[in-house]
């Protein structure tokens, strides 16, 4: 890699590695459904990750396509220095939290796919991952809480684990 951070572009050297692996995971290419007014963008004009109140942005809708896992770390270590800040503020107070739309998906509803996935998967592999985004909200919506509660009906998600 070559350049400062946020700035990095892979270079070719003409090296080649070789190693065994179980497993390789690619993540190539991304798609957002943004709110209005930025709908239309594919980049939002932001302030360290600060878009506006109570809205942040990371990653490559912070910065657009380009950059390796220690850009994005960097990247969100920038935007949540933003939210902290922000949230020490008084603007902050006054503002009422933003409730999820409806149809939200909360961290229970990520732990429930997680341990689906684990119980699905081949006795030589971790997890059988679910790539469909329908099928995930699918198989959430049929899970006992959300028989009990759908995601319609919920008031707002809980708190993220510290």
């Amino acid at each position: 890699l070559e350049g400062e951070a946020f700035e990095q572009r892979a270079v070719r050297t003409g090296e080649f590695l070789s190693f065994p692996a179980d497993l390789a995971l690619t993540a190539v290419g991304y798609s957002a459904d943004l709110p209005e007014p930025y709908s239309t963008l594919s980049v939002l004009p932001h302030d360290k990750g600060r878009v506006d109140d109570n809205v942040f942005c990371t990653g490559w809708c912070k910065r657009g396509p380009s950059g390796i896992i220690g850009s994005n770390i960097a990247d969100a270590r920038e935007t949540v220095a933003s939210i902290l800040s922000y949230l020490s503020t008084e603007r902050a107070a006054e503002k009422p939290a933003v409730q999820p739309p409806p149809g939200s998906t909360d961290w229970e509803d990520w732990l429930y796919l997680d341990q689906l996935e684990r119980q699905q998967a081949r006795r030589d592999a971790p997890r059988s991952k679910l790539q469909d985004p329908a099928h995930m909200l699918d198989c959430i919506d049929r899970s006992p809480r959300r028989l009990q509660t759908p995601r319609d009906a919920s008031p707002s998600p809980p708190p993220l684990p510290p």
